[in-house]
Order: structure tokens, then C-alpha cells, then sequence
């Protein structure tokens, strides 16, 4: 016997947050009809149950060592709609930023001690880049931390 559209959604949000577009596709996948799973998307958004704003916001948070452009392509592949995510990533200003890839590019240079010095600078960058990082912010990092050849 096929559960209930809500029931569904139930079980899925019962293990972790999804975006209302996330639960429409599932739905769909499901095999529920538009008009059913649209109706159970409306209440379950109503009771706050579903909520995009707060899935940007804690998957922001999960991600801290993630830069801006990283978290906001993630948010854009799980469906948040792009008001959510510009009001989620002018939150945090440029020192922020800043301070979170001088972060993670410790951890990456303690992480790994064994490379070449000559070939921390350009590994680093990429990294930093991989990240997120808008070049400026990586730049500025690898002028602190580490020194070009």
C-alpha cells in the first residue's frame, strides 16, 4: 500500500531538511500527482515544517569552511530560490570571509606538511579556489600565509 503524499514527506523531513523544490522532485519521482503534492508543499510551508530560508541558513552553517561562491552554487543545485540565497550570502561581509579562508587554508597547509615548498603557493590556491574563494580573498590569504616562488 503507497503511503500518503504527506506521510511521505513526513518520512523524508523526519531524516534531515529539504527545499520545497527537493520535496517536489522526490514527489514527482514518487509518482504522486502535481495537485496532491503541491497541497501537502503548501501546509507542510504554512507549519513551517518546510522552509527554504531556514535550509539556507543551516546549510550555510554546515558548510562554515566553504566560501560564498561554493555555498551559493550548493544552494542553487538543491532549487533555493535566488532572493533566499542573496539575502543568506550578504549576511556575512568580506572580513568574514576572510578570516573563514585564512581558516581552512591552516588547516590545509597543516594537513599537508609534506609538499614541496615550491609548490604549496599554486596547490593552496587551488584548494582556496575549490572552496569558493573569490581570488581576492584567496590572494590575500596566500600573501599571509605562504610566499610565491
Amino acid at each position: 500500500m503507497k503511503k500518503s503524499a504527506q506521510d511521505y514527506v513526513l518520512f523524508l523531513l523526519s531524516r534531515r531538511d529539504y527545499t520545497v523544490a527537493e520535496v517536489r522532485e522526490r514527489l514527482k519521482r514518487k509518482g504522486y500527482d502535481e495537485e496532491s503534492g503541491e497541497s501537502v508543499i503548501r501546509l507542510l510551508s504554512e507549519k513551517k515544517l518546510l522552509d527554504d530560508k531556514r535550509f539556507a541558513r543551516n546549510y550555510s552553517e554546515m558548510h562554515r569552511s566553504w566560501g560564498r561562491i561554493k555555498i551559493k552554487f550548493g544552494l542553487i543545485k538543491k532549487g533555493v530560490p535566488e532572493e533566499i540565497i542573496a539575502g543568506i550570502s550578504s549576511n556575512e561581509d568580506d572580513d568574514a570571509e576572510l578570516e573563514k579562508a585564512k581558516e581552512a587554508a591552516k588547516i590545509w597547509i597543516k594537513k599537508n606538511n609534506n609538499i614541496p615548498k615550491e609548490k604549496i603557493y599554486n596547490r593552496l590556491a587551488g584548494y582556496l579556489s575549490r572552496q569558493g574563494y573569490r581570488w581576492d580573498v584567496a590572494k590575500e590569504v596566500l600573501g599571509e600565509l605562504v610566499r610565491p616562488n
